[in-house]
């Protein structure tokens, strides 16, 4: 079943509605807000030994999600607020990243942790690639891309995954392209068209404080 596909969605608009919120009328508690919900899901990693939503059952299960996202908002808002630096060059750090989901592919335990140090090293290569000279008109156009799709390529992963037994005899890079083109779709389509009308509705919203 879908349900627990589109459950993954609401959590997310859930967690933008609370983090604008707390962006618009609470800014100064952001720093409590992130590091709060940080520190509460990796307690919540530790204590289902792992990141993955599915995994995390009872009463409060729906906070844990809601918890999980907001923390990532917090990374993402701090990377562009506080603009750290690094001296890594963007290619270590993706051949950290790919190190790290290889070990987590292989099995290495706690898988929990290996889950968290994926995301730190994640959130690392976004640093460093921020601090990266700007790239050339091309490659801008492929991190765009890469950028617009990467959200639909999520939303839809797991109905394509429960979708796959029915391409019995598919190549798997024509499944993957099918999922690709699909995310592609929403991206330029769906995505691009909501933009456009949310443009043509401004709202004011005040510029990110310094951290």
């Amino acid at each position: 079943e879908l349900r627990h596909d589109a459950a993954l969605v609401v959590y997310e608009l859930v967690s933008n509605a609370v983090w604008f919120a707390t962006i618009r009328h609470a800014r100064r508690w952001m720093p409590l807000v992130g590091t709060a919900s940080l520190a509460a899901m990796i307690y919540l990693a530790w204590r289902f030994q792992t990141l993955d939503y599915g995994a995390w059952q009872g009463p409060f299960a729906r906070l844990a999600s809601v918890l999980r996202a907001t923390a990532w908002f917090s990374v993402g808002y701090w990377i562009a607020v506080a603009n750290p630096r690094t001296s890594l060059h963007p290619a270590l750090c993706l051949a950290l990243l790919l190190s790290v989901m290889a070990a987590s592919a292989a099995g290495i335990q706690p898988a929990w942790l290996v889950s968290v140090i994926t995301a730190g090293v994640g959130s690392l290569l976004l640093v460093a690639l921020r601090n990266a000279p700007a790239p050339g008109p091309r490659t801008a156009r492929i991190a765009r891309w890469l950028g617009m799709a990467s959200f639909p390529m999520y939303l839809i992963h797991a109905p394509a995954g429960r979708l796959l037994p029915l391409l019995a005899g598919v190549p798997a890079a024509l499944a993957l392209a099918l999922v690709v083109g699909a995310a592609t779709l929403i991206a330029t389509v769906l995505n691009e068209a909501l933009m456009k009308w949310l443009h043509r509705r401004p709202r004011a919203l005040p510029a990110p404080e310094p951290v």
